[in-house]
C-alpha cells in the first residue's frame, strides 16, 4: 500500500515479480546445498548406528544369559543333575517371547550336545552346530576359577552366523555337569529398527527441504525482493520526473543502505529545488525581464518534474503473497501433525459411544473437524470483510491454540471431538483470511495464479503436517505433539501479526 490512502496504480504493481528468477535460483542453490548435507549427515548417523548394532546385541544377550544362567546354576547347586531339570524349555522360551529379537534360547552339555532349546532359529542352529560353526567357551579355564562371583560374561564367546549373532555363556557348578548356555539373537529385528531410522531420516530429510523452501522465500520476499521492488516503484516515478515520493526503509543491512541513499537522493534534489525557487524569487525582484525569464525556466522545469519540498510522501511496500504464504504453511503444518496419529489417539481414550462400532467411533474426530470447517467457513469470509485479513488470521489462531491444548488433555472421545471442532474453527478462520490476502494482492487478470500459491501452501503444509507428525509422536508421545502443534500455531500467528498488511479498509 501506499502513504495516505492512495491505490497504487498497475505501473506501481507491474515491478513486483522483478528478480523472482535470481531469487528461484538462490532458493534452489540453498535447497541443493541442504539436501547434500543432510544426505551427508544421515548417512553417517546409520553408519554409526550399524557400528553399535554388534555391541548392542552382545550386551542384550549377555543380560538375558546372566538371568537364565542365575537360575540354572541355583538348581545345580542343589544337588540337581543337568539332565534332570524339568520345564527348562518353557522356562526357556519365556525369556523369548518377552525378546522377540531372540531367534533361539539353546541349552548344550559339556560335550556340546543339545539339551534344550526354543525358538525358530533353533533347526539353523543345530545344522551349524552340527557342521563346527558354532564356537565355544573353554571350559577347562572356567572351571581353573571356581569363584561363583567371577566375571563370567568376560569369557562368553559372540560368533557372527547367517543372520544370527550368537553369544555362548558358560555355566560351571562345582560337582556338576559343566553346560553352556547359547543365546541367538537375530538381526531380522534390528533390520527393521533400521529399516524405520532410515525412512524417519527420509520424512525429516523431506519436511526440512521444504519447511526451508518456504521459509527462504519469505526471508527473501522480506529482505530482498520487497525493498528492491520498492527501490524499483520509486526509481520508475523518478524517471517520469516525480520526486515527490520517499520510501520506507526495510530489509536487511545492504538493502536498507540502498533505500537510505536513494531517500538522501530525493531529499538533496528537493531541498535544491527549494534554493533554486528561492533563488529565483529573489532575481525576479531585479526587473521585469528578469522575472519573466527566470519564470519560464522555472514553468519548464516543473513541466518535466514534480517536486514537493518538506512535503514528501513515503512509499510503503506492496502486501506480496509471500508475506502470507509463509505463516499459512506453518499453520497447516501444525494442524496437520495429530493427523497422522487421530485414530490411534481417539482409539486410547474411553469411548462413552458403546453403540457404535468401534472403528466408526475413533473416525469421529477426524468427521467433525471437517463437517466443523465446511460449518465456519462462511462466517470467516463474514468476518473478513469487516475487519481484514490480518485479523481474521489473529482471531483464528486463539481457538487453534485452544483446540490442540485441549485435545492433547483430552479424558475421552467425547473431549477430543469437541477439541477438534475449536480447532476446525481456527482452520477455517485462517484459511479463508489467507485467501482474502492472496486476492487482495493478486495483480488483474492474476488472482487465480495467486490462488495457485494458496494451494501450493496448504499442500506443502499438509504433507509435511501429516509426515513428520507420526515420527513427533513416535519420540514425544501424543500429548506433546499436540502441546507442539499449538506452539507452533502461535509463531505462525506471530510471524502474520509482524507480515501481513494491516487491513484499514476492508470492505465487504
Amino acid at each position: 500500500m501506499i502513504a495516505q490512502g492512495s491505490k497504487p496504480s498497475a505501473a506501481d504493481r507491474a515491478p513486483a515479480v522483478a528478480g523472482g528468477g535470481e531469487s528461484a535460483a538462490l532458493i534452489l542453490l540453498v535447497v541443493a546445498v541442504l539436501v547434500l548435507t543432510t544426505l551427508y549427515v544421515a548417512n553417517r548417523a546409520l553408519d554409526a548406528f550399524n557400528r553399535e548394532l554388534l555391541p548392542l546385541m552382545d550386551r542384550e544377550a549377555e543380560a538375558v544369559s546372566s538371568s537364565i544362567a542365575a537360575t540354572i546354576e541355583r538348581a545345580l547347586a542343589l544337588g540337581i543333575p543337568a539332565d534332570r531339570l524339568v520345564e527348562v524349555d518353557p522356562f526357556l522360551d519365556e525369556f523369548r517371547r518377552q525378546l522377540p529379537s531372540l531367534g533361539y534360547v539353546a541349552l548344550l552339555d559339556g560335550k556340546g550336545s543339545l539339551m534344550h532349546g526354543v525358538g525358530p532359529e533353533l533347526p539353523a542352529f543345530e545344522a551349524m552346530l552340527a557342521a563346527g560353526r558354532v564356537l565355544r567357551p573353554d571350559l577347562a579355564l572356567v572351571r581353573a576359577q571356581p569363584d561363583p562371583d567371577s566375571d563370567l560374561a568376560g569369557r562368553s564367546i559372540s560368533t557372527s552366523l547367517e543372520g544370527i549373532r550368537d553369544t555362548a555363556w558358560p555355566i560351571v557348578v562345582p560337582g556338576q555337569e559343566a553346560l553352556v548356555l547359547h543365546i541367538g539373537s537375530s538381526s531380522r529385528a534390528y533390520d527393521a529398527q533400521i529399516a524405520d531410522v532410515q525412512w524417519d531420516i527420509w520424512i525429516v530429510l523431506l519436511v526440512s527441504v521444504l519447511a526451508t523452501y518456504e521459509v527462504l522465500i519469505f526471508l527473501l520476499a522480506r529482505s530482498a525482493e520487497a525493498p528492491m521492488t520498492l527501490l524499483g516503484r520509486a526509481v520508475d516515478r523518478v524517471a517520469r520526473g516525480d520526486w515527490t515520493r520517499t520510501v520506507a526503509v526495510i530489509g536487511s543491512d545492504e538493502s536498507r543502505q540502498v533505500l537510505r541513499t536513494f531517500n538522501l537522493a530525493v531529499r538533496t534534489v528537493n531541498e535544491a529545488f527549494a534554493r533554486l525557487t528561492w533563488k529565483a524569487e529573489e532575481i525576479a525582484r531585479e526587473g521585469r525581464e528578469a522575472a519573466e525569464r527566470i519564470g519560464r525556466e522555472i514553468s519548464a522545469l516543473t513541466e518535466r518534474h514534480r517536486f514537493a519540498p518538506g512535503r514528501l510522501v513515503r512509499m510503503t511496500a506492496l502486501p506480496g503473497a509471500a508475506m502470507a504464504r509463509t505463516p499459512l504453511f506453518i499453520f497447516v503444518l501444525a494442524e496437520q501433525l495429530p493427523t497422522s496419529f487421530m485414530p490411534l489417539y481417539a482409539g486410547s481414550l474411553h469411548s462413552p459411544f458403546s453403540w457404535l462400532d468401534p472403528a466408526v467411533a475413533i473416525g469421529l474426530p477426524l468427521s467433525a473437524f471437517v463437517v466443523a470447517v465446511a460449518v465456519a467457513t462462511p462466517f470467516g469470509g463474514w468476518w473478513v470483510g469487516r475487519i481484514g485479513s490480518r485479523n481474521v488470521f489473529l482471531l483464528g489462531a486463539v481457538p487453534a491454540v485452544l483446540g490442540h491444548v485441549l485435545a492433547g488433555l483430552a479424558a475421552d472421545l467425547t473431549m477430543l471431538i469437541g477439541a477438534r471442532v475449536i480447532a476446525a474453527i481456527g482452520y477455517a478462520l485462517v484459511t479463508i483470511a489467507c485467501q482474502h490476502h492472496f486476492v487482495q494482492v493478486g495483480n488483474a487478470g492474476r488472482q487465480a495464479g495467486t490462488l495457485a500459491v494458496f494451494v501450493l501452501a496448504v499442500v506443502t503444509g499438509t504433507i509435511c503436517g501429516m509426515a513428520i507428525g507420526a515420527v513427533v509422536a513416535d519420540r514425544l508421545g501424543f500429548t506433546n505433539t499436540f502441546m507442539a502443534a499449538a506452539g507452533l500455531v502461535a509463531v505462525a500467528a506471530l510471524l502474520a501479526a509482524w507480515a501481513l498488511p494491516a487491513d484499514g479498509d476492508a470492505a465487504p
